[in-house]
C-alpha cells in the first residue's frame, strides 16, 4: 500500500496521483515513501473521508439500454445526452494533477444544444454535442498521468462529416435520377404510345442507381460504426470511473 507524501492518505498502488489531494505520485518514489504513524494515518483517513463525502458520486452507465430506449422513443436521447455532460462535470470536480484539461460544460450550454434539436437545427446541434463530448474527454485523458486501456475515438467528428457528405451526395444523385426518369423518355416515340428511354438516358439512370446504392451502403456502415464508437466512449468513461472512485454506483439498467 502507498501513502500520499502530501496529505498521508492511503492510496492504491496502481494510482499515480492522490485521490484525496491530487498530488502526483511518481512510480520510482513509491517505495521510498515511509508509512505514516498511526495518528497521521487516522487524521488522513478522516480528512480523506470528509473530502470524499463532498465529491459527487460517479456512475457507470449501460449504453446499450440507453441506445435502445433512444431508438424506440427519441426523447430518451436527450436525457442520456444530459447525463453524459453531467457525468463529465462530476468527473471534473475530482482532484487531478496540474495541467489536466477540464471536462466541465455549463448546463445552460447543454440545454441550448437540446433546444437547437427541437428548433430543427439537429445537424448543427449534433456536431456541437459530439465535438464537446469527445473533445473534452479525449483532452482530459491525453493530459492525465493516470492512463487507461479503453479510449474514446478521435475520429468521430471526421466520420460524421464523411457520413453527412455521402448523405447529401446520395440525395443529389437521387434527384438527378428522378429528373432523368421524368425527361428521359424519347419524345419522338411518345406518339406511338410506348415511351422508351434513349440509350444515353438509360446508361445515366443505371449510373445514378449504382451511385445512390453505394452512397446508401456507405452511409449505413458509417452510421453503425458511429454507434459502436458511442458504446466505446461510454465504456471508456466507465473505466475512468472505476479508476477514480472505488465506491462508484454501477447502473446495470441505465
Amino acid at each position: 500500500m502507498t501513502y500520499c507524501p502530501s496529505c498521508g492518505a492511503e492510496i492504491g498502488d496502481h494510482l499515480e496521483y492522490c485521490p484525496s489531494c491530487g498530488a502526483q505520485i511518481n512510480a520510482e518514489d513509491k517505495n521510498k515513501i515511509p508509512k505514516p504513524g498511526h495518528d497521521e494515518i487516522q487524521m488522513a483517513k478522516s480528512g480523506h473521508a470528509q473530502f470524499q463525502q463532498e465529491l459527487p458520486q460517479l456512475v457507470q452507465r449501460n449504453y446499450l439500454i440507453w441506445f435502445l430506449l433512444s431508438y424506440l422513443t427519441g426523447v430518451v436521447m436527450f436525457i442520456y445526452m444530459y447525463f453524459v455532460f453531467d457525468d463529465l462535470n462530476k468527473l471534473d470536480k475530482y482532484p487531478k494533477p496540474a495541467g489536466v484539461k477540464s471536462t466541465y460544460l455549463d448546463q445552460n450550454t447543454v440545454i441550448l444544444y437540446i433546444v437547437l434539436y427541437f428548433l430543427g437545427f439537429g445537424i448543427i446541434a449534433n456536431y456541437l454535442v459530439n465535438s464537446k463530448k469527445y473533445g473534452m474527454f479525449n483532452d482530459y485523458l491525453d493530459t492525465h498521468p493516470q492512463k487507461q486501456n479503453k479510449l474514446p475515438s478521435k475520429k468521430y467528428i471526421k466520420l460524421m462529416i464523411v457520413r453527412d457528405i455521402l448523405g447529401f451526395l446520395m440525395s443529389g444523385v437521387g434527384m438527378v435520377f428522378y429528373f432523368i426518369f421524368l425527361i428521359g423518355f424519347d419524345m419522338l416515340n411518345i406518339g406511338s404510345g410506348i415511351p422508351t428511354f434513349s440509350n444515353a438516358m438509360l446508361i445515366m439512370s443505371i449510373i445514378a442507381i449504382v451511385l445512390t446504392g453505394i452512397c446508401f451502403v456507405a452511409v449505413m456502415i458509417i452510421a453503425i460504426y458511429l454507434i459502436v464508437l458511442d458504446f466505446r466512449w461510454q465504456e471508456a468513461m466507465n473505466e475512468r470511473v472505476r479508476i477514480i472512485d472505488p465506491n462508484f454506483i454501477k447502473k446495470d439498467f441505465l
